[in-house]
């Protein structure tokens, strides 16, 4: 039984340090060709971690891990991935059933009931998940179809500690079979604090947790050897919650004898390893290099590794336009923040009754399109974490309104064409709605429409340096 509470986390750190494990891996190998060249990654029992800049290759280890030994139990289909799985060698140490010693297995022998892989990589799922599940026009049959429940008092309290909230109510539903890219997709309902929602209007960080927290319940119900691959699972959560993820990892690990492998950058998750535990991954000349011990923790530290995805929050916006104009905006602050299109003036509404504005240093933000500026003061309230973008219109209008002060050279200056292609192109335009204007100017231009949104949007911030400081100076 699951018990997240502050007292028992202690115990659950030392035991999963101490106790057996039925079967975890101890050797990943690189043998030949030019990807993850010389990798030679020996890991403990127990929880491992694995440290390294931005592309050195930890996500190709995870996807390669997972892809090597997941199984029809496993949570996610196969991972696309860089490294050809004939040029891995991968070894287990998996406990004899006669003498309870453990021997070496290579990961190509094993039996598919023997182990089951589980993948949590919320940075690349979560926005799929989320994109696929907002897109699925007939999901309200697939859920009439599938008996849902409801997790109990105690998985309540369970949960609302790993999420930091005040759920009354968690509802699942679990469709399994149906979908080629998700063959185990979970569905949420919550209410909190008088507020029903779905996963569909839930933000990244939220769904993120509860998709984990349905994992490790997941996990914890089979009677199966498991190990759990985790990939940047401090991705969207501030640093009170990533050390209570890795709190419950610790349970996870403890109770059930789930051994962990993590890629991570952060401190918060790496603070809870022994320097045994940690691994860091570099490039040495042509080929990857480990480096372990107290040795890593020290590399870590000193690289600042934990501050290429530590974020300052997460902005919410209500569609693609709001986005690139937010990022304009933003210009080299853009990479100090996560980033959610909610899809539509409602769901951003409903994320202003429930999120917070600042929860141990990490900032939550609904920015609004300014032409809804006044229009929901009475369901907005006091609320904290509204912003609007600058002036009273919609962005694309926004931008529109500038587009049209340019001459056809100015334009065809700022994307690098013709004139005569920019004169055919706006008048081809002309008419067209605003929502609708750039879209059809694209038509006519050799030009992906994000790309020409992207250039005005930022020429409107160079135009406009007073509006942009006063939004940054009210974010």
């Amino acid at each position: 039984m699951m018990d997240f509470k502050q007292a028992r986390f202690n115990d659950y750190w030392r035991t999963s340090a101490q106790r057996n494990y039925d079967v975890y891996v101890n050797i990943f190998r690189v043998n030949q060709g030019e990807i993850l060249a010389g990798a030679n990654l020996v890991l403990n029992k127990g929880i491992n971690a694995i440290a390294g800049k931005n592309g050195v290759g930890k996500s190709t280890i995870i996807s390669s891990l997972y892809n090597n030994i997941r199984n029809d139990n496993s949570n996610r289909c196969e991972i696309n991935t860089l490294l050809d799985s004939a040029y891995a060698s991968i070894t287990l140490k998996q406990k004899k059933t006669a003498t309870g010693e453990h021997e070496d297995v290579c990961v190509t022998t094993i039996d598919s009931s023997d182990v089951t892989a589980y993948l949590f990589d919320p940075c690349s799922y979560i926005p799929k998940y989320l994109d696929f599940v907002r897109e699925q026009r007939n999901l309200d049959e697939q859920l009439d179809q599938v008996a849902s429940f409801e997790y109990d008092a105690s998985k309540l309290d369970n949960i609302n500690y790993l999420t930091n909230s005040n759920y009354q109510r968690v509802t699942v539903w679990n469709i399994e079979g149906e979908y080629e890219s998700h063959p185990l997709l979970p569905y949420f309902e919550v209410e909190s604090n008088g507020v029903t929602y779905d996963s569909k209007n839930m933000g990244l960080g939220e769904i993120a947790l509860i998709y984990f927290f349905w994992l490790m319940e997941r996990i914890a119900s089979i009677n199966e050897n498991a190990i759990i691959f985790m990939e940047e699972p401090e991705s969207y959560l501030p640093p009170k919650t990533q050390k209570r993820l890795m709190n419950c990892v610790s349970w996870l690990a403890a109770q059930k004898g789930v051994s962990v492998l993590i890629s991570t950058h952060s401190e918060h998750v790496l603070s809870f390893l022994n320097d045994k535990q940690i691994q860091l991954i570099i490039d040495s000349g042509r080929e990857k290099k480990f480096i372990h011990g107290i040795e890593a923790v020290d590399t870590v530290l000193e690289l600042g590794l934990q501050k290429v995805t530590t974020k300052l929050g997460l902005l919410s916006v209500e569609d693609e336009f709001a986005l690139i104009l937010l990022k304009s905006i933003l210009g080299t602050r853009a990479e100090n923040y996560s980033y959610e299109i909610a899809g539509s003036e409602g769901d951003l509404l409903k994320r202003c009754a429930i999120f917070q504005a600042n929860v141990d240093g990490y900032l939550y933000r609904a920015v609004f399109d300014g032409d809804t500026r006044g229009k929901y003061t009475a369901q907005i309230g006091t609320s904290e974490v509204v912003r609007y973008l600058p002036l009273n219109d919609a962005p694309d209008k926004l931008i529109l309104d500038f587009f049209r002060t340019l001459t056809d050279g100015e334009v065809a200056s700022a994307l690098s064409l013709a004139e005569n292609r920019i004169t055919v192109a706006r008048s081809a335009a002309e008419g067209a709605e605003f929502h609708d204007y750039f879209r059809e100017f694209a038509r006519s231009v050799p030009l992906e429409l994000a790309y020409i949104e992207k250039i005005f949007a930022e020429k409107w911030c160079k135009a406009n340096t007073q509006l942009v400081d006063e939004f940054l100076e009210s974010l």
